[in-house]
């Protein structure tokens, strides 16, 4: 595809013209039309303009996955304001702390706080009409090289950072997942990924509204939930984390419903097998395919066709997404151009580490080519060091993640005062599970130095509002053990 010079909320214009009467959202409250949509877009956007909050004003978002959020995105993006969607799961003191460092000006929120800024209820918006005139004014103000979004990275390294990223970097990567998604006005695209990281806004939210197609919000991401909406709206389209997948995989093989629908999905956010990508596929009859995503890079980085192999699909992270500059330096993903943000908010030494003088971005994720399709190996910041060896937690993580008594594993390094670090293995077991199995596992698929010290065994690992394991939190419990 040619890359767009366009803004969201010239996208979002187009698709409600082409689709007044097409459902665009849904959710277990309410459903809304693109028609129905646009009016309640204006109308919010107007509310903005009269309150004095117009292009360039910060607007947080503080809300769950539900169909008027896309109210709420789409007005702040319509006058060129800066939507920054916040974790729904943060506590009142990291959120006020984000506040701070994004500085937002106003907070539109699905319950009730005091953040220290003015706050509007999502469920109680007020009313401030201006003249049409003026809100197509304000629109016309907007350029796609603005900044439209400030994302926050998971966090699962680090406290996480405010990421600029512009319209034209997050249009050209939307229309580009929908084109790999061969999204249709017909297609059902459920929304079960947060709506405040880069996989859920702009691998599933933005490329069905701009396809046209109807964005499906379950009441929540328990399986019943999920199995219910794709059955009572014949959705086609399940992007996931794998985590997510198998607890869905593992419901409806308990409890069948009809899922004929399904037709296709991203896979990613952490480790998976050959195996599961074969399960997956065989128990909801669609095809998976692998992503590679970072919020530095508007989230959409690698993906594998609905054409390729499943061999490809399984064993790779796909190819590079079109028009995006590409080079492999010491194992490491480096990427260039548009796609890459405009820098970390009010942090430019910290931008500095991870965009050099030329523009390439390090995205600290390991690569090798193979054909014309990447394999991942792993985080530049896992690599674990044995005594002078580097061990990629993703090849263990691989090679138990085959095994079926195996449900989950997190692999990483901890202190020690001989080798400096040394590998510990943590396992969700399926069925009953010792160390000596773990071992035997391993043990002929590795080389000795690689096999872990230290296994454990936990009910599940902690994780981030992306389904992404949190390190930090995984390894504060490693310690206490």
């Amino acid at each position: 595809m040619e890359l767009q010079e366009k803004t969201l909320g010239q996208c979002f214009r187009e698709a409600c013209r082409r689709n007044p009467e097409r459902l665009a959202a849904v959710d277990s409250a309410r459903k809304y039309t693109y028609e129905e949509l646009k009016g309640c877009v204006d109308a919010l956007a107007g509310s903005f303009l009269a309150h004095g909050f117009s292009h360039g004003s910060h607007i947080g978002i503080f809300c769950g996955n539900r169909a008027d959020a896309l109210i709420a995105y789409f007005a702040v993006w319509s006058i060129g304001a800066v939507l920054v969607p916040l974790n729904r799961l943060f506590t009142e003191r990291e959120l006020r702390e984000c506040i701070q460092r994004a500085d937002i000006e106003l907070l539109i929120s699905d319950r009730a706080l005091d953040p220290g800024i003015p706050v509007w209820q999502m469920d109680d918006l007020p009313a401030g009409n201006v003249p049409e005139t003026v809100l197509r004014e304000a629109q016309a103000l907007v350029q796609p090289q603005d900044t439209d979004t400030i994302l926050f990275t998971s966090g699962t390294l680090a406290v996480p950072k405010p990421v600029m990223s512009t319209h034209y970097a997050r249009v050209n990567i939307a229309f580009m997942q929908a084109e790999t998604l061969r999204l249709t006005e017909d297609d059902r695209v459920l929304s079960v990924l947060p709506m405040f990281h880069c996989f859920g806004l702009t691998a599933t939210v933005l490329p069905t509204i701009l396809a046209g197609a109807c964005l499906c919000c379950p009441a929540d991401t328990h399986s019943y939930h999920i199995l219910d909406m794709i059955e009572q709206y014949r959705c086609t389209v399940f992007t996931a984390v794998p985590a997510l997948f198998l607890a869905v995989m593992r419901r409806q093989a308990a409890e069948p419903r009809d899922i004929s629908s399904l037709r296709t999905g991203y896979v990613g956010g952490s480790t998976y097998s050959e195996d599961f990508l074969e399960q997956a596929e065989h128990c909801l009859g669609m095809v998976v395919l692998p992503s590679l995503g970072q919020t530095e890079a508007t989230a959409g980085v690698t993906t594998a066709s609905l054409d390729d192999p499943f061999e490809v699909r399984a064993n790779t992270i796909g190819h590079v997404f079109p028009h995006i500059e590409y080079r492999i330096r010491d194992g490491e993903l480096c990427l260039r151009g548009w796609s890459v943000m405009q820098g970390y908010y009010g942090m430019p030494e910290e931008t500095a580490a991870v965009i050099d003088r030329d523009g390439w971005l390090y995205t600290g994720d390991l690569v090798h080519e193979e054909g014309d399709s990447l394999v991942y190996d792993g985080r530049k910041r896992e690599l674990i060091i044995r005594g002078g060896e580097n061990i990629s937690p993703l090849e263990l993580e691989t090679v138990l993640l085959g095994d079926p008594r195996i449900r989950e594993c997190k692999v990483t390094g901890i202190h020690d005062p001989h080798y400096s670090e040394i590998v510990c293995a943590c396992i969700v077991p399926q069925d009953t599970l010792t160390e000596e199995d773990v071992i035997a596992v391993l043990k002929d698929k590795v080389a000795l130095y690689k096999l872990p010290q230290k296994i454990l065994f936990l009910k599940e690992l902690p994780k981030t509002s992306t389904g992404k394991v949190d390190l930090q939190a995984l390894k504060a419990w490693i310690e206490k053990q």
